[in-house]
């Protein structure tokens, strides 16, 4: 499952997905969302959690792991579900 989290401050509904989620599983940081990406991953720290480079350069963040949109579709590809928040 590829979870998308565009949202600054995850919420009730986005922890518990997050705890739902096995280590097949991908959480993709965008938009807003790139600024939980450090929160998630010290809450989350048995999951794969990016955060899309296009947003947060426009934000002026730096931080580790992100992605391209060429690799955003390679997971788009591979994940056959896929919920945005």
């Amino acid at each position: 499952m590829l979870l998308r989290i565009t949202t600054s401050i995850p919420n009730t509904s986005s922890h518990s997905l997050l705890s739902a989620l096995n280590q097949q599983d991908v959480v993709l940081c965008s938009g807003d969302g790139v600024y939980a990406m450090e929160a998630i991953q010290a809450a989350h720290p048995e999951l794969t959690v990016y955060a899309f480079m296009p947003d947060c350069a426009a934000r002026g963040l730096n931080v580790t792991p992100t992605i391209t949109s060429d690799t955003l579709s390679q997971l788009q590809q591979q994940h056959q579900q896929w919920i945005t928040i």
